[in-house]
């Protein structure tokens, strides 16, 4: 199955706005903190649950491709795959404690070692996805859907127990610690969700005849994602238009979803319907992509530039250069060193590596 180029232009236009965020956090001066409090919610909503939408899209691509590899290889089984996705789990999950630590470092505060940025969620969420690949897609729709209606209620109970010494606020913080980031109970679903959509574009991509793939890629995605996405948009904003950039409501799941959902259709038909796009923007994006947990881990260190310092004219100019180089600079890396700079392509392989060398002992 050949690599989609759609999904890494629209996992790469995520971290282009993931970047975009941070640096609106970290460089614009007080007095204008105002674009930042106006543009960053809705950016948010990209960064993610896309992210997380996509990583359910390629979890499920790479388990169907690694099945099909069990049938074609006798040096390859069901075990190594569960211990090479467990391993690539494990390293997340610990990229992820040391990740926190520098933040409890920074803020001379240990109870950010445990706080919900992204690679804390995302390696728990694959921890707990595991058994759920194997079930039905309507199953993990339910689950999704169950899991989103239930941690509402959970949340609204344990939030008056924040910070204090308790069950209740010991759960609090397990579940919801660092509510202004990316807990786990909030985000899950879009990688439930995820793995849903993956099953359908695997099953197209199967498909060699070209004009074929596209018309149920346009059948069964494309379409049916913009026809869902739309509506969940409109109807949230309908019943809410400021509880929808709120992250700890119900109807900004709806919106984050419904946007979501669009975008993909949309980077969908850049690709397969030849729809007017500079492919080297698209190419451009794809840098961002390939070197995605590279990016996330790096760019930190841009907090410390220009913090609080840029008027917005200033932070403009800037960042729209400090886009371009990086971009540039990933470029010139992939052209020379390839895969050797991808963190997410190294943990792929050492987990792989160990996985197998764990069956032979």
């Amino acid at each position: 199955m050949q690599r989609i180029k759609s999904l890494d232009t629209f996992r790469g236009f995520i971290m282009l706005a993931m970047v975009w965020v941070h640096l609106c956090d970290w460089w614009l001066r007080e007095e204008d903190i105002w674009f930042s409090n106006a543009v960053v919610p809705v950016l948010k909503l990209i960064f993610g649950p896309g992210f997380l939408l996509l990583a359910g899209i390629s979890i499920t691509l790479s388990y169907r491709k690694s099945l099909i590899k069990i049938t074609r290889m006798d040096d390859f089984n069901y075990d190594i795959l569960k211990k090479e996705y467990l391993f690539r789990a494990t390293f997340i999950l610990l990229v992820a404690f040391g990740y926190n630590s520098f933040v409890a470092l920074q803020f001379m505060n240990p109870l950010d070692l445990w706080k919900w940025f992204m690679l804390l969620t995302m390696s728990i969420s694959l921890f707990i996805a595991w058994p759920l690949l194997k079930a039905p897609k309507f199953v993990r729709l339910a689950v999704a859907v169950i899991i989103w209606i239930l941690n509402y209620f959970i949340f609204k109970y344990l939030l008056p127990y924040q910070g204090q010494m308790n069950a209740n606020g010991i759960i609090y913080y397990l579940f919801y610690n660092s509510i202004d980031v990316i807990p786990f109970p909030h985000y899950f679903s879009f990688i439930l969700i995820g793995t849903i959509i993956g099953e359908v574009i695997f099953d197209i991509y199967k498909i060699d005849h070209q004009k074929e793939r596209k018309l149920l890629l346009k059948k069964k995605i494309t379409i049916p994602s913009l026809m869902l996405g739309v509506p969940l948009i409109i109807i949230s904003v309908i019943l809410d238009s400021q509880l929808s950039l709120e992250r700890t409501s119900f109807i900004w799941i709806l919106f984050a979803m419904g946007i979501n959902l669009t975008l993909l259709s949309l980077f969908l038909g850049f690709e397969n319907f030849k729809l007017r796009v500079n492919k080297r923007r698209l190419k451009f994006l794809f840098y961002y992509s390939y070197y995605s947990l590279t990016i996330y881990l790096v760019h930190n260190i841009s907090y410390f530039f220009f913090l609080n310092q840029l008027n917005i004219y200033q932070f403009w100019i800037l960042v729209t250069l400090y886009c371009l180089v990086f971009g540039l600079v990933l470029r010139l890396i992939h052209n020379k060193y390839g895969s050797k700079f991808s963190i997410k392509v190294q943990v792929s392989r050492l987990s792989s590596a160990l996985a197998k060398r764990l069956e032979t002992i």
